[in-house]
């Protein structure tokens, strides 16, 4: 029986629908696809940016791999994984802040200062050991601990080979490690043609470069970290929901190159350092956003007389949000439900106040006292 090959249109919408990692194979192995891949819209459910990239259920980590030649000793911290790094290490082994400080358009700055080299890392490294050491048992418990003081004898030896003038015994070579969920991790590696910073804005440019229609994405988080994120310029995501683990000293919109469509976001979850010490209650009114978390907070961010001003600007509002404040230890106004109630002639159901507003809406307040320990504030309109 005759099969008829798949139409140009028809091989567009297959592609649309199959799963990233599909689609990556597929394109590979079949290079009359490659543009079809990069032309069909990609929707994703979850984008994680970090040191490592992660999208959906698959890991993208490149790291910088030391590798012993022939006669050179392999250290014991190579065998448990203490052979890579995430900087260009120069002739000596010494990584290369200035690479570290670089920044190209679309990338995400996750720090407020530039990285800089101890005055004295000789001397530095040698007290760091030193004091490790001291706390080493001799029964053997803390052999991670006996890893970590030989990667840092590494480092030192190559400040000393700097000093010196030796080239380091290592030879390196970029590795690619992908994992997806189920299956053992692949290894993908190539020369150290180019620096990290290039590398891994050459990696970001193959994931999610060359797309002349925004990825979709449900949630898109933005871990914490101080490393730069390499990404290619935009506009590349169109998020329904944004989470931030760190202050971003970047305009967000401008470094991660949200798509203007994506405001305003169905959610916004972000810690308390995001804020960039501005008014929480001020933060809290100038979202526009229908769903927004606060994590990380303590009694000193949110006081009983700012969550009562809180509850009070939220009423005058009418407007459905979401409010999710998360604190890390149980706040004391979690045990003044009662005054609540009083001041706001709140009707208490089950475990929660129904705060009474105007027209067809009310305010309802719960404490959930799981930890984190969250007070969540929702506008809920009555529906007859």
């Amino acid at each position: 029986m005759n099969s008829k090959p798949l139409s140009y249109d028809a091989r567009k919408v297959l592609m649309e629908y199959l799963p990233y990692m599909t689609r990556m194979k597929l394109s590979r192995r079949c290079p009359s696809l490659k543009t079809i891949e990069k032309l069909v819209p990609l929707r994703l459910n979850n984008v994680t940016l970090d040191v490592r990239f992660t999208l959906d259920n698959t890991e993208f980590w490149l790291e910088v791999v030391r590798k012993c030649p022939v006669g050179v000793p392999v250290p014991d911290c190579f065998r448990h994984g203490f052979d890579t790094a995430l900087d260009t290490l120069d002739q000596h082994g010494v990584p290369d802040i200035e690479d570290r400080n670089s920044w190209t358009p679309g990338d995400i700055v996750r720090r407020n200062h530039i990285a800089e080299e101890a005055e004295d890392p000789i001397a530095d490294l040698e007290q760091q050991i030193e004091e490790i050491a001291d706390e080493q048992t001799e029964d053997g418990q803390y052999v991670n601990d006996m890893d970590y003081i030989e990667m840092l004898e590494i480092q030192l030896q190559a400040f000393k080979n700097r000093r010196d003038n030796i080239l380091s015994p290592y030879q390196l070579v970029y590795r690619l490690k992908v994992t997806q969920e189920g299956q053992q991790p692949q290894f993908f590696y190539s020369d150290v043609d180019m620096k990290y910073s290039a590398k891994s804005k050459q990696l970001a440019e193959f994931l999610f470069g060359g797309r002349p229609v925004p990825i979709s994405v449900k949630e898109l988080t933005i871990e914490d970290g101080d490393r730069t994120i390499r990404m290619p310029p935009g506009p590349i995501f169109k998020i329904r929901r944004l989470s931030l683990s760190n202050l971003l000293h970047n305009n967000i919109n401008a470094a991660s190159a949200l798509h203007d469509s994506s405001f305003p976001l169905e959610r916004l979850s972000v810690i308390i350092n995001v804020l960039m010490g501005r008014s929480i209650i001020g933060f809290i009114m100038g979202n526009e956003n229908p769903a927004l978390t606060i994590r990380g907070l303590d009694e000193d961010d949110v006081s009983y007389e700012e969550l009562i001003e809180i509850i009070i600007q939220l009423r005058a509002r009418n407007r459905d949000i979401c409010l999710r404040l998360l604190f890390d230890e149980a706040p004391d106004f979690l045990e003044r439900f009662d005054d609540i109630e009083r001041q706001f002639q709140a009707d208490r159901i089950d475990n929660y106040l129904r705060v009474p507003m105007e027209g067809d809406l009310y305010l309802r307040i719960d404490f959930e006292r799981a930890v984190p320990f969250a007070v969540r504030l929702t506008i809920v309109r009555i529906t007859m």
